[in-house]
């Protein structure tokens, strides 16, 4: 019994040292070095002002016993939904401005002023990426808050 297991083990390194000399240097694959893919460059941010109006939703928390998750959507006046950040505090210096209230402006008709990218997707529409939101003001309404105090 170990003496066909011995005879085995080696025709088969017999085997796998023969092949590549039989077959000559074809046998043997080159090795091809994988050439580096490009990095994309990001999309610059460009200042847009949407209209429309904004609507709340609630994500299912991922973990059990989590927070849900709060998404606002702005509704522009073609019917595109677009995500809105969530507005972050500024912690440091004197002029820190607080979040923005998004709450305050749900289902009512507002003018968003923004840091975004666009792209087009593959059926050819206009993709809006909100970035950072700059400010929002109510339609009609002469109040204005402005989030971060500076364009």
């Amino acid at each position: 019994m170990k003496r066909l297991v011995m005879l085995g083990v080696v025709l088969a390194s017999v085997v796998s040292v023969a092949l590549p000399v039989v077959g000559g240097e074809d046998a043997v694959a080159p090795k091809v070095k994988k050439e580096k893919k490009e990095k994309k460059a990001k999309p610059e941010l460009e200042e847009v002002t949407i209209s429309g109006v904004i609507a709340r939703s609630e994500r299912p928390p991922k973990k059990e016993g989590g927070k849900a998750a709060v998404i606002y959507v702005l509704t522009d006046t073609e019917g595109n939904a677009i995500k809105l950040p969530r507005a972050k505090k500024i912690k440091k210096g004197k002029d820190a401005a607080p979040a923005v209230d998004l709450d305050a402006y749900l289902d009512t008709g507002v003018t968003v002023v923004a840091k975004a990218t666009k792209r087009a997707n593959k059926l050819g529409k206009d993709v809006i990426t909100v970035k950072k939101i700059i400010s929002i003001k109510k339609r009609g309404d002469v109040a204005e808050i402005d989030v971060f105090g500076e364009r």
